[in-house]
């Protein structure tokens, strides 16, 4: 619900953007609860719900996007943000786990408080008034996650550790 008040606050400011929300249902969260919230903010024609996507489906909906938002409350580790990031794209996401070493705040992406949609609209907001900004840290996102988080460089920082062990 974070991400639809942050969508709300941009649609209150006459911003002009198109949020596809994407994922399977939760226990917490049913596709039912968001659809009626979507309605009760006034946000049908900013918000589209695809329910989970996967392969094909997923990618496609990630090449067609400028950013991704994933104001989460409680991942410790979400794939999701490096798949965004390996498909370019900046990321603004909620400062928990493992999304700091993930995320580089200003660089990769925007980090955000926890739970907080004012800061979560702030930082669409900067990223849809600078798109050449949003462009850089997709690029350096992308740079990242083959630097730090591919299959190369994990077989590599294993190899340091079993080489570090073996001593």
């Amino acid at each position: 619900m974070v991400l639809l008040d942050a969508c709300s606050i941009l649609k209150s400011d006459q911003y002009d953007f198109l949020c596809h929300i994407v994922g399977a249902p939760t226990n917490d969260l049913s596709l039912d609860k968001l659809h009626e919230y979507i309605h009760a903010k006034s946000l049908n024609d900013y918000v589209h719900i695809h329910g989970p996507l996967y392969g094909k489906d997923k990618t496609a909906i990630l090449q067609k996007s400028n950013a991704m938002a994933f104001p989460t409350l409680d991942d410790c580790f979400p794939l999701v943000v490096l798949e965004a990031m390996q498909n370019a794209l900046p990321v603004i996401a909620s400062n928990e786990g493992a999304i700091p070493d993930m995320v580089l705040d200003g660089v990769t992406g925007i980090l955000i408080s926890k739970g907080n949609a004012e800061e979560l609209a702030n930082a669409m907001k900067r990223l849809i008034t600078h798109p050449a900004t949003a462009r850089r840290m997709g690029e350096d996102g992308r740079a990242r996650v083959l630097e730090s988080f591919s299959q190369q460089a994990f077989i590599s920082t294993l190899c340091d550790i079993l080489r570090i062990a073996s001593k």
